[in-house]
């Protein structure tokens, strides 16, 4: 995930979610709301990552639930350096957080935005780069086996812009297997 994602981007009161203390308001939909945050653990270890909050009406829904938790399990089988990794779910307090690393760059919508309101291209090798990343990412969700080494055969229902991530160190990420 980034912090360069489209949408107000508020700090956060002070607020603790298990070892998760909320920074930056990233975006908020229908769903959920997310955040920058700094992951707390002994001896001073802190880690930012980014923390997806699912909104508290939506928490007695069984179906949402179920599929939320789905979601989280399944993305955290997919170990690629094209896919955004999924280091943690979060079930207390009434809360469910789904946890996964910080990128830092910006969403593809993002980027598109900005090179339609500057009126420039996307040069050609970048926008190959990003699109095979892309692919690689999706092929790396396809291909992924459970815990038992059997093929789960994932095919990611939402590839938009806005779940492609372009990070800063020239790779691009896929997101939000949900």
């Amino acid at each position: 995930m980034t912090a360069n994602a489209p949408g107000p981007m508020r700090p956060t009161p002070t607020l603790r979610l298990g070892n998760y203390e909320p920074l930056l308001e990233l975006a908020s939909g229908g769903m959920a709301t997310v955040y920058a945050a700094r992951q707390l653990g002994a001896a001073g270890f802190e880690r930012l990552v980014v923390v997806k909050r699912v909104h508290r009406h939506l928490l007695g829904n069984k179906d949402f639930f179920n599929m939320f938790r789905d979601e989280a399990r399944i993305a955290a089988l997919i170990h690629h350096p094209n896919v955004v990794a999924v280091s943690d779910v979060v079930e207390a307090d009434g809360e469910l957080l789904l946890v996964m690393e910080y990128i830092e760059g910006s969403s593809l919508s993002t980027l598109r935005g900005a090179a339609r309101e500057s009126n420039l291209r996307f040069p050609i090798p970048v926008a190959a780069r990003i699109a095979v990343d892309t692919l690689t990412g999706l092929q790396a969700a396809h291909d992924v086996l459970d815990m038992r080494g059997n093929k789960l055969d994932l095919v990611h229902r939402d590839v938009s812009p806005q779940n492609i991530l372009v990070g800063v160190a020239r790779s691009s990420r896929v997101i939000d297997f949900g």
